[in-house]
């Protein structure tokens, strides 16, 4: 159970519904503490914990409990006699749809259990993940049942977006040791999300590691989600000094961090994507640009060792065909199709086709701030927005124009 802090605000705040609202004017009243939506109103006294639907005991019940739990956005809520309620803004999204669902809204703030940490949100990355999640429409389809049935059929479940960030410690619980309060932060909230947020808590066991100390918030925010996906699959391709290494789609968050890492291994490096790229993807570090718009690399003679794919529908057979002997094929955002493919690939040729998912993990995520700090790589950051202007953002991701990763900055 989260709690949330105390201050001068005066709004318990959640989402109103049948006889909760009735419910909640009875207990502002009660509690001399205006209400704008509320989701389900319980009371403590001692130990115990109990819900009530019955209006007319609250002023009765307001004298009697110790405090009230107000079950909101932002997890429940204690408020207790002579408390006023902290609240903190959040860019949410209360159905699926456009863009323009993204809204400012005020919630409860959350104080972390004895095994988290409360981060205070700097900035966060705005990911083509994100922007599938709002609109519940997905490049790769095999999953959009499972997810469907996980984050929320008819509607979201967890209504605040945001799994990659950059932050700094404002709070810890009792049993955490590896952080302390102004410590700053980078890392991944996984299916918690809730970067999105002005704070977030999450446990400390997560994928949380000290910020690099030469990059500013928004660099590091723009640096787990493509730096850990990207160096999960340059570790798997075992490059050796001087392979040639293709990137398909190499303009976005994990395809620039693997144009680098590519790089540090000794690498030649050609990328694929949309001559708009172009200055950027060279700046970066590729040898070799191909816009995908006039040339389609699988009908070339070149061949490579390693061809890396992040464009969903990409022609398996062809990139297969445009590797060398002994070459290794990775798929960023394999269909099942890919998936049977690969296997069948590894074991009756002399290629290796693989599609293993990122573990986005501790080890990996401090391996990229040695590398931050030594200067082999660095974020490729297109634009930075305000929480205000968070369906902006998201259009310019999905629209494909971004050259680079668009961040958010929460603070």
């Amino acid at each position: 159970m989260n709690q949330v802090s105390f201050g001068s605000r005066t709004t318990i705040i959640g989402n109103a519904g049948g006889g909760k609202s009735t419910l909640a004017r009875k207990l502002g009243q009660a509690l001399d503490l205006p209400v704008t939506r509320v989701d389900s109103i319980q009371y403590q006294s001692g130990w115990q914990r109990t819900e009530t639907t019955e209006c007319d005991r609250i002023p009765d019940l307001a004298a009697q409990a110790e405090r009230w739990v107000i079950d909101g956005y932002g997890g429940d809520a204690f408020i207790e006699h002579g408390d006023r309620l902290i609240i903190m803004k959040a860019i949410v999204y209360t159905k699926y749809g456009a863009a323009d669902v993204l809204h400012l809204q005020e919630m409860a703030l959350p104080v972390p259990g004895d095994d988290e940490i409360r981060i205070r949100v700097h900035a966060v990355e705005a990911t083509k993940a994100d922007c599938e999640m709002r609109s519940f429409k997905f490049a790769v389809k095999w999953f959009w049942l499972p997810l469907r049935l996980a984050l929320g059929i008819t509607r979201p479940k967890k209504k605040i977006l945001g799994g990659y960030f950059a932050g700094e410690v404002d709070a810890v619980g009792k049993d955490v040791t590896r952080f302390k309060r102004g410590d700053q932060v980078f890392g991944t909230a996984g299916l918690r999300f809730g970067a999105y947020g002005e704070y977030l808590c999450l446990p400390a066991s997560y994928t949380i590691v000290p910020k690099p100390h030469n990059m500013n918030f928004e660099a590091a925010a723009a640096v787990p989600l493509g730096g850990l996906n990207a160096l999960h699959f340059m570790r798997k391709a075992n490059i050796q000094t001087g392979e040639k290494v293709l990137i398909n789609g190499a303009g976005g968050s994990i395809g620039t961090f693997a144009v680098q890492i590519a790089k540090t291994m000794g690498a030649e490096v050609s990328v694929v994507d949309s001559s708009i790229k172009q200055e950027m993807l060279r700046r970066i570090g590729a040898d070799h640009f191909i816009d995908y718009s006039r040339e389609d690399f699988t009908k070339s003679a070149q061949t490579y060792d390693v061809i890396f794919n992040m464009v969903a529908g990409s022609s398996f057979s062809g990139c297969v065909n445009s590797l060398n002997p002994g070459g290794r094929y990775l798929i960023g955002n394999p269909r099942l199709a890919d998936m049977l493919r690969a296997v069948m690939t590894s074991r009756f040729s002399d290629k290796t086709a693989i599609f293993a998912f990122a573990g986005e993990t501790q080890d990996e995520l401090t391996a990229l701030k040695d590398m931050i700090e030594t200067g082999k790589i660095k974020s490729a950051i297109d634009k930075i927005y305000a929480p205000g202007q968070a369906a902006e953002a998201h259009r310019r991701v999905e629209t494909e124009q971004r050259q680079g990763i668009v961040v958010i900055r929460m603070i």
